[in-house]
């Protein structure tokens, strides 16, 4: 296994924190957090302190890694098969001090506009051969998309900003957090 936090630093003051096998997302801190979780039992009554694993977005789909906190403390963290991926705000364990979080690093990514249902499918058709992974948002999302236009993206790669000018698709460069994992689509040729 490898660790696939980026950039966490250690904590250097503090003692080493034991570390911690995680099998399971307790509870999501997105559909509200369960009180008796964030304080603490018995004579300290007081609140857990929260740590947080920063995971790039491809890190999200892997159900088995080792992972370390922002205060240092290593993770290995084990999900059942068929477990559904890791997104912002999961709870992957709970000690008697603080609870562990998982939140999303900036992806850079292509956000492709394509004008008409021609460019979509010339894009669309153009990103399939390349076998490139690819997610689809509409009108309702934060990247800008027009009513009724469906955008989507891509993870950056300049060979295809270099196509979908060859094709005159409109599209921009942005480092995003996405709560969805890129997936490859599993086929046959």
């Amino acid at each position: 296994m490898t660790d696939t936090t980026p950039n966490t630093p250690a904590a250097e003051s503090q003692e080493s924190l034991p570390p911690i096998h995680s099998t399971a997302v307790i509870f999501n801190i997105t559909d509200g957090t369960p009180e008796h979780l964030i304080h603490t039992p018995g004579e300290h009554h007081g609140h857990r302190e929260r740590e947080t694993i920063r995971l790039h977005n491809e890190a999200l789909a892997k159900r088995i890694q080792r992972l370390r906190t922002d205060k240092g403390r290593e993770i290995s963290l084990r999900l059942p098969s068929g477990s559904p991926a890791l997104r912002p705000g999961d709870v992957i364990a709970v000690t008697d001090t603080s609870f562990i979080t998982i939140e999303t690093t900036t992806t850079r990514v292509i956000v492709v506009r394509p004008s008409c249902i021609r460019q979509m499918g010339e894009a669309a058709h153009a990103l399939g051969n390349r076998h490139r992974q690819v997610q689809f948002f509409d009108d309702s999302t934060q990247f800008g998309a027009q009513f009724g236009q469906v955008v989507f993206l891509t993870p950056y790669d300049h060979t295809v900003t270099d196509h979908l000018e060859s094709l005159h698709v409109d599209y921009t460069i942005e480092d995003v957090e996405l709560d969805t994992p890129f997936r490859h689509a599993e086929h046959q040729h």
